[in-house]
């Protein structure tokens, strides 16, 4: 049922450990020793102190979930591409293999989050590393729900694989059809020229878009708007009235 062409993952070097704090750090501790050439994917079966936006933490059980960080090395004609179109390009990644692996049509809920029937199926979470003005390597931390389970480090309720298609898959099979999905996209190539298709993917599949949504800023203010789009800036923008809100990632907590 799940097929992957492992001949074209054949740059690609996948370190497994089977128990880590967090893939995230790790891969983090890996880039500051070595200056790859090809992408690295690290994954774990259970990650023990999983990292989220905001220093918040995201904890998983045992070989319930998919949790990997990928490091991916940007080429000269690639650095210059926004640092938030990048975030959604892998958004669109995942969002993309879900579809093809399960048929599963997810939320992408902003800034980071993979949504299924307002449930939380996973997250995403990039840390860039940048040489002067551009970005030299990029770690992109991924995880997904697998398996049923009561899942913490969220405001929304979870959901898991196996709970939308009663199905189950390992999450190295996973792994490797979002690494294939990657290494089709063709980075060097493709991705400084279609910064905005995928932007436009991105907002198709925006979660609660058209929606009335709450927002509260560090001061307590409160504002109530509705759901346009995110620009390329990564800016959610909000219509107030006849006026439009752009809200900065982290400037406000967002209510559903």
């Amino acid at each position: 049922m799940f097929h992957c062409d492992f001949e074209r993952l054949q740059a690609w070097k996948f370190v497994y450990l089977p128990t880590i704090d967090s893939t995230q750090s790790y891969a983090r501790q890996l880039l500051s020793n070595i200056e790859p050439t090809g992408p690295i994917v690290v994954y774990t079966d259970h990650q023990t102190a999983g990292m989220g936006q905001f220093g918040r933490k995201w904890h998983s059980k045992p070989q319930k979930g998919l949790t990997c960080s990928l490091i991916v090395p940007f080429p000269e004609r690639s650095a210059s591409i926004s640092p938030f179109i990048w975030n959604m390009y892998i958004a669109n990644v995942v969002a993309q293999t879900l579809n093809s692996l399960f048929d599963i049509r997810v939320g992408l809920k902003w800034p980071n989050d993979i949504m299924y029937s307002d449930r939380k199926l996973g997250g995403i979470l990039i840390n860039n590393v940048f040489k002067g003005e551009q970005i030299a390597h990029s770690i992109a931390g991924i995880g997904l729900n697998l398996k049923a389970h009561n899942y913490s480090g969220t405001n929304n309720p979870s959901i898991s694989i196996a709970e939308i298609k009663e199905t189950e898959i390992t999450s190295r099979i996973l792994l490797y059809c979002l690494a294939e999905l990657l290494e089709v996209g063709d980075l060097a190539n493709q991705l400084p020229l279609n910064a905005q298709m995928i932007l436009n993917l991105y907002n198709q599949q925006l979660y609660n878009k058209g929606n009335l949504i709450s927002c509260v800023n560090a001061e307590g203010e409160r504002l109530e708007g509705v759901i346009k789009a995110v620009n390329a800036d990564g800016q959610l923008v909000l219509g107030i009235g006849n006026t439009e809100l752009r809200i900065h990632h982290g400037h406000y907590d967002i209510i559903y």
